[in-house]
């Protein structure tokens, strides 16, 4: 019995052993493995969204910030973009903008970036990917020159600087007094290193929801405000940053290209009133470029153009959507075409019982899914699709069309039934549809929420429309029939005439880049044909 005894006192001996073996690897793996490999698992909860910024020098509104989130399936899209009039000692502005774009796994991994710099006369641009977790492949351009492509040895994976704040954030609350230790990699200095982030202090921030206009001051204010805590978080190092971070890891506040500041607040206050403001004094009004777009301008095309030839000249068009579809470029020449209409009969039929499997949402799935600001999903945006549906058939009962008869009926629609009341900011398709009234930029979000509903390729298009000798901002939606086909619901174009010169395809969150053009693009019009 003593014997029995002594070896049933082993085995548990053991077995207790190899539990408290099993435990502490638990421990150590859960508990003091590194920040980076636990944002693996609290990648998946990051929402799309956007947040907007004022840029300050000083307490001088002298530009306009915004960071985006998109997120599918199997990867994390974030996309930042400054542009601000930076003075410099002798208080002369001069124009910087700065967009940096990262592709990310959604375990939090590198997949590619790209970082644009524009300041002064010499443009720079740095791409690169990440290789496993052991290289990066980097080609930097400045100017005109060659890009210089270097490999780049890291140890294990790395965050860019712009991505610190959503790393800080993801995974367990911040906490005053904590430090966390976090391997970056500077894509302009070319190195990696682990960034040491001290979290110094925590306070409450009281943010605008929205916005209007105060007429009397003849400026934007904000409305609704939300009490947000943050963060208070201090780097030393040149490839961190000094500010303010919430619980979703979206910047409060924080420093920028070390004399800036930028504060959160609604897209109205910070981009339209930098943009009718300091942005825009000193002959921007007498440029070829006007800062108000066509529809706010109350102006109205004479006649349509089926062709246009612009030269441009004066500015960098690196980056920009100039080339496809109906438009040419050659050298620094743009011929706009508009479309032939005998050839817009879609080569498929939209059918509403089968909306989700449809062909356009198989081969163009980001051109056909909802989005933020874009409710193609909505039950009153889908009702609404359906009646057009019926409409563009001809029939009461129709679940069938041809595609290029929707997209008719849908400008045809959107301009009769929506009011041109001018606004500002990016508006929500669905706000546009109960309100019944939007800007260029609501009718065109509208327009392809309507389109994707019923399946039908669709996509937001952002430049310029010539009208009375001049260039006026103005937005518009590309429909997919045999290839990408411009159409106008302000003005009830379809297909839409060649005075649209296209800049860029998709969210409209990028018009404020086209600021950056004013006051520097010179456009020459060569030809127009009506």
């Amino acid at each position: 019995m003593s014997e029995r005894a002594r070896r049933r006192g082993m085995v548990a001996v053991v077995v207790l052993l190899a539990w408290a073996a099993g435990m502490g690897a638990l421990v150590k793996r859960e508990f003091f493995r590194p920040k980076l490999d636990r944002l693996t698992e609290a990648a998946l909860r990051v929402a799309p969204g956007a947040v907007y910024y004022g840029v300050f020098q000083g307490d001088r509104l002298v530009g306009y910030a915004s960071s985006t989130v998109d997120t599918t399936r199997g990867a994390i899209l974030m996309r930042d973009y400054l542009v601000a009039d930076v003075a410099d000692e002798a208080g002369k502005a001069e124009r910087t903008s700065v967009r940096t774009t990262v592709t990310l796994s959604r375990g939090m991994h590198i997949r590619d970036f790209s970082l644009e710099t524009h300041a002064g006369g010499t443009p720079e641009e740095i791409g690169g990917r990440v290789e496993g977790d052991s290289v990066v492949v980097v080609g930097v351009r400045r100017g005109i020159a060659a890009a210089d492509s270097q490999r780049v040895r890291i140890e294990g994976p790395v965050l860019l600087p712009s991505l610190l704040p959503l790393a800080l954030a993801l995974g367990e609350r911040p906490e005053v007094g904590k430090r966390y230790e976090l391997p970056v990699f500077d894509p302009r200095a070319l190195t990696s290193r682990q960034l040491s982030l001290p979290v110094d202090a925590e306070s409450l921030f009281v943010i605008a929801d929205s916005a209007v206009f105060d007429s009397t001051a003849r400026r934007w204010v904000g409305v609704l405000p939300d009490t947000v805590r943050a963060w208070h978080v201090t780097s030393r190092d040149a490839a961190g940053f000094v500010g303010w971070v919430d619980e979703l890891g979206r910047l409060v506040e924080g420093a920028q290209l070390g004399r800036l500041t930028i504060k959160r607040m609604p897209h109205e206050v910070a981009f339209e009133n930098w943009r009718t403001g300091t942005a825009l004094a000193g002959g921007a009004e007498d440029s070829t470029l006007r800062r108000a777009s066509a529809a706010a301008a109350g102006i109205t095309p004479r006649r349509p153009l089926t062709r246009m030839t612009v030269r441009l000249r004066g500015a960098d068009l690196r980056g920009y959507e100039l080339l496809g579809g109906r438009q040419r470029v050659s050298g620094d020449t743009v011929l706009v075409t508009r479309e032939d209409i005998p050839r817009l009969r879609g080569t498929f039929r939209l059918d509403a019982n089968t909306r989700r499997d449809g062909a356009g949402r198989q081969r163009m799935p980001r051109e056909t899914t909802a989005e933020p600001l874009v409710e193609s999903d909505d039950p009153q945006m889908r009702e609404v699709a359906l009646r057009l549906v019926r409409l563009a058939a001809g029939r009461q009962y129709a679940t069938t069309t041809n595609a290029s008869d929707y997209a008719r009926a849908i400008v045809q629609w959107v301009h009769d039934s929506i009011a041109l009341r001018p606004s500002a900011g990016v508006p929500s398709a669905l706000q546009v549809l109960r309100d019944r009234a939007g800007d260029a930029n609501g009718k065109t979000q509208l327009a392809v929420a309507l389109a994707r509903a019923r399946g039908l390729p669709a996509r937001a298009a952002s430049g310029f429309l010539y009208a009375n000798g001049r260039f006026y901002y103005h937005a518009w939606p590309e429909f997919y029939l045999t290839g990408f086909v411009a159409a106008d619901p302000t003005y009830g174009q379809f297909p839409a005439d060649a005075s649209h010169l296209r800049f860029f395809t998709g969210g409209l969150d990028r018009q404020a880049e086209l600021v950056r053009l004013l006051g520097a693009l010179t456009v020459d019009v060569l030809q127009t044909t009506p």
